[in-house]
């Protein structure tokens, strides 16, 4: 039996729009922009890097230990809810760097993300 990859397979992207017209980026599919209201949307792929915008302190019945919710400014200028695991503070310290490791899609509700060491 040949040995697992001893490199973690990369997330699928995370797609999003971005106006054409103003520049601004939406997690949400829409057909006009959310600020100016033209049809010029295309969809691009994020890096998967930001950080944490907003943290919830409160635990909630169907996050596991060591998971915290979370609101994630994207770098690319849109803001994504998820959650970080791995972290041990509690909340997450706001402003702290994360990255995706997992989508939305196959069974799971919110993007998840893990604290990114400096």
């Amino acid at each position: 039996m040949p040995a697992a990859a001893a490199h973690p397979v990369p997330p699928p992207p995370l797609r999003y729009q971005r106006c054409g017209w103003c520049a601004a980026a939406d997690f949400l599919p829409r057909a006009l922009c959310r600020l100016c209201g033209s049809d010029d949307l295309a969809w691009e792929e994020s890096a998967g890097s930001g950080y944490v915008h907003h943290a919830v302190a409160a635990p909630r019945a169907d996050r596991r230990p060591g998971q915290h919710a979370v609101v994630v400014a994207l770098d690319e200028g849109f803001h994504l809810p998820g959650v970080v695991v791995g972290a041990a503070a509690r909340p997450v310290p706001v402003d702290a760097r994360v990255r995706i490791v997992s989508v939305p899609g196959a069974g799971r509700r919110r993007p998840v993300f893990r604290l990114v060491r400096p």
